[in-house]
């Protein structure tokens, strides 16, 4: 009997080992669907999950992986700026830029940097240096950038005017002005010496100049009025180089109500301005709100989607939202969806103005339903001082053709 059943049995054991092994293979052979949950990286074209950064296949977040064309695949993303593609200057975004100037300084490709108040780009690196002028040396003169004490006679001159070098021993530095050993403000009141040791009347072109200083030579096209050099009408650059124009009155420059330099008129500072520097400016410390009014975005040509988990994927337009960042302060505006034109007049943010004069980045989205959302373009702006005044920036073609315009305003607080 039991010799009837073995073969059975064996027969019965090797098929359920048979149909158990088959079913351990079929669960072997299944793989995790590649997106923004299971895969840091980018999901290759056969929706394999690969790191994303190689030049062929690079992406992050589960998006696809795109082929950089030119530069390299940094973070993820290809990045056209980089220290090989920018070696002489630095990188604002994806632009590279001679690194050269105080609003975007930098070499070997790294990111441009805004220099300080008071600072100059030198040879790629920030550097303090400090302008002589009449606010920086108002009790010396000039000799180039350094403040001197103006009292000797090779650099004589005060209220940081240039320096003159007085000639002993026909003349001499005497309460910071060069005089005559016998013509000075002392036995020359109402002229000027010359450098003969004569006084003179001082109201000529070519000896022009009171209080017993040393005669001037009025530039062509300058008068000489009321015993000073300057241009028709009492004020202007040639002796009002360090203030401003008030009517033929020369201001300091330096007065919110008066401000202004190298002789031009002066102007009136408003709101919160300040003086600075001759120029009517934003206070550094001033609140100011950052708004994404709107923006046009180009449709997409025959086979660019999107919408990659749209219903009808070729045909529906973007879920749009902007995130911009300014120093330490970053926000974003709601999703408008289904549109090329999206109108928001969101306000991202409340910052101040020394944040909003830096470099500002500004990253244009498309909200996707499932998957994670897709950056159709992103730069950096360096906004001006007459940004802010004039309360407007428009953003033309942010990173690419796709993002063709992007609308904010200033709105000082």
């Amino acid at each position: 009997m039991f010799r009837h059943i073995a073969p059975w049995i064996g027969l019965f054991g090797l098929s359920l080992y048979v149909i158990s092994h088959a079913s351990c293979g079929e669960d072997s052979s299944s793989s995790p669907v590649c997106n923004a949950t299971t895969c840091s990286g980018c999901c290759t074209a056969t929706g394999d999950c690969v790191p994303g950064n190689t030049q062929t296949q690079c992406g992050s977040g589960g998006q696809a992986c795109v082929a950089c064309q030119s530069g390299s695949c940094t973070g993820g993303r290809c990045v056209t700026c980089d220290p090989t593609s920018c070696a002489d200057g630095c990188c604002q975004g994806e632009q590279c830029l001679p690194g050269n100037l105080p609003s975007a300084c930098g070499s070997m490709g790294a990111p441009c940097q805004e220099c300080g108040a008071g600072q100059s780009c030198d040879n790629g690196n920030c550097t303090s240096a400090t302008k002589c002028d009449a606010t920086s040396c108002p009790n010396g003169c000039c000799e180039g950038d350094q403040c001197q004490a103006g009292n000797t006679d090779a650099a004589c001159g005060k209220g940081g005017a240039a320096c003159q070098a007085c000639q002993p021993p026909t003349t001499t530095c005497v309460d910071q002005a060069c005089q005559g050993k016998n013509c000075n403000a002392t036995t020359c009141v109402d002229g000027c010496c010359d450098t003969n040791d004569q006084c003179l009347p001082g109201n000529t072109m070519q000896a022009c100049g009171t209080g017993g200083e040393m005669c001037q030579a009025c530039a062509q096209g300058d008068e000489c009025t009321s015993q000073k050099c300057g241009p028709p009408g009492g004020c202007g650059a040639s002796n009002c180089p360090n203030g401003c124009c008030e009517g033929a009155t020369c201001q300091p420059g330096t007065d919110v109500k008066a401000c202004g330099t190298g002789g031009a008129a002066c102007q009136v500072c408003t709101g919160s301005q300040t003086c600075t520097n001759g120029q009517c400016a934003a206070d550094p410390q001033s609140q100011w709100e950052v708004k994404v009014v709107s923006a046009v975005i180009e449709p997409p040509p025959i086979g660019k989607n999107w919408d990659p988990d749209a219903v009808i994927p070729l045909y529906e337009p973007p879920d749009c939202f902007v995130k911009v960042t300014a120093g330490s302060a970053s926000g974003k505006t709601g999703t408008k969806d289904n549109t090329h034109s999206p109108q928001w007049n969101d306000v991202v943010f409340t910052t101040t103005a020394q944040n909003l004069l830096g470099p500002m980045l500004i990253q244009v989205y498309d909200e996707e339903l499932i998957l994670a959302p897709t950056l159709m373009g992103q730069c950096t702006v360096n906004l001006t001082q007459n940004d802010l005044n004039a309360g407007l920036y428009n953003v033309q073609n942010c990173g690419g053709m796709d993002v063709k315009v992007i609308n904010l305003n200033f709105i000082a607080k």
